[in-house]
């Protein structure tokens, strides 16, 4: 028996927005869609009155 291939899927709209404004965003699941997208780092965002949920960490580099 083969097993298929296990090809993660990629929340391309949550990964091509560059602003977000009172959400609630979880770290986790925004950095698992950017590597899913072949993104290492989360740059270009803004974010505007969000909840940051972790765990994470995050740096703001201005």
């Amino acid at each position: 028996m083969t097993d298929a291939a296990i090809n993660p899927t990629v929340d391309k709209a949550l990964v091509e927005r560059t602003s977000y404004e009172r959400e609630a965003i979880w770290l986790p699941n925004l950095a698992v869609q950017h590597w899913n997208a072949g993104q290492t780092v989360i740059e270009g965002k803004t974010f505007t009155d969000c909840v940051i949920e972790g765990p994470g960490l995050l740096a703001v580099l201005a």
